[in-house]
C-alpha cells in the first residue's frame, strides 16, 4: 500500500515528546516541507495546542495545508476529520506502556503540587481525589487506539465495544506500533514498516521529562485495587498489544 499520510497517536506520558522530535527530524532529513507537518509548536502553535484546542481559523489553516505528517495528542479516525479529507491511506503509528506506569507518570508531571489538593504522593492522596484522577484519566490508551476522542469524559465513552475497536485497529489498521518499555524493537519495526517517503534512523531514544522512580510510587492495596477495576480496558489492550508485539 501507498501511504500519503503518517499520523502519530500520541498518548500521554509514552515516549511521545521525544519521538515526535525523531519523527521531525527525520521529515527535515526527507525533506518534507514543514508546511506538511503538524506539530503543536511549529507554525506559530503553541507547544500545547492540539486540534481540539485549536481555532477555526487555525483548523482551515490545517485543512489547506493538506499535512503529510500528523504528530499530536489525537485519537485513531484523525483521518476522518475535515483537516485530513485528503488523506486516502493513512500510516498510523502510536507507542503504548505499562498502564499503571504510565498513570503515576502523568500523575507527578501533571498534577503533583500543581493542581489544588494534589500534594501528596499518589499512595497518600485522599480517597476522593485518587477517585477522581483516575476516573478521569481511566483507559486512556483504549480511548486513543479506539478512535474516541480522549478529552470527552472517558469514564463515561469508553466501553467494552470501544475496547474490542482498540484492539482490532492495533492489530488491523496500525501501521506498527511500539511499546516504551522495549525502544530498541520498537524503532526496529518503525524502521521496517513505516512509509518509504518518512525514513527513520536507528537510534537510542531519549526519554524527555522521565522521572526518577521509586518503589514508593507503586500503587499498592486500595489504591491499586481501585486503579485495577477502573482501567480494565487499558489493561486489555496492553496485554494484548504485548503478544502481539512479541509474536
Amino acid at each position: 500500500m501507498t501511504y500519503d499520510c503518517f499520523v502519530f497517536t500520541h498518548i500521554q506520558k509514552t515516549a511521545g515528546t521525544s519521538m515526535r522530535k525523531v519523527i521531525a527530524d527525520a521529515c527535515v532529513k526527507n525533506g518534507i516541507a514543514s508546511t506538511k507537518v503538524h506539530i503543536p509548536g511549529m507554525l506559530g502553535l503553541g507547544s500545547r495546542k492540539n486540534t481540539v484546542q485549536a481555532t477555526a481559523v487555525e483548523l482551515i489553516d490545517l485543512e489547506n495545508r493538506e499535512v503529510k505528517v500528523m504528530l499530536e495528542h489525537i485519537s485513531y479516525n484523525a483521518h476522518l476529520k475535515p483537516f485530513l479529507k485528503h488523506v486516502k491511506h493513512p500510516f498510523y503509528f502510536t507507542i503504548l506502556r505499562e498502564p499503571a506506569e504510565r498513570f503515576i507518570s502523568y500523575y507527578y508531571f501533571f498534577y503533583y503540587k500543581k493542581k489544588p489538593g494534589y500534594d501528596a504522593l499518589l499512595n497518600d492522596l485522599e480517597d476522593v481525589l485518587f477517585q477522581n484522577y483516575v476516573t478521569k484519566f481511566q483507559n486512556l490508551m483504549t480511548a486513543y487506539v479506539g478512535g474516541v476522542a480522549w478529552f470527552l469524559g472517558i469514564d463515561k465513552t469508553v466501553d467494552d465495544a470501544v475496547c474490542k475497536t482498540a484492539l482490532y485497529n492495533l492489530e488491523h489498521n496500525y501501521g506498527t506500533f511500539g511499546i516504551q518499555e522495549d525502544m530498541k524493537l520498537t524503532f526496529d519495526k518503525l524502521i521496517n514498516r513505516t512509509p518509504s517517503w518518512l525514513k527513520i534512523e536507528a537510534q537510542n531514544l531519549p526519554i524527555l521529562n522521565n522521572r526518577t522512580s521509586n518503589q514508593n510510587d507503586k500503587l499498592k492495596g486500595k489504591k491499586l485495587a481501585i486503579f485495577n477495576e477502573a482501567n480494565i480496558f487499558d489493561l486489555e489492550l496492553y496485554a494484548f498489544a504485548k503478544d502481539l508485539f512479541y509474536s
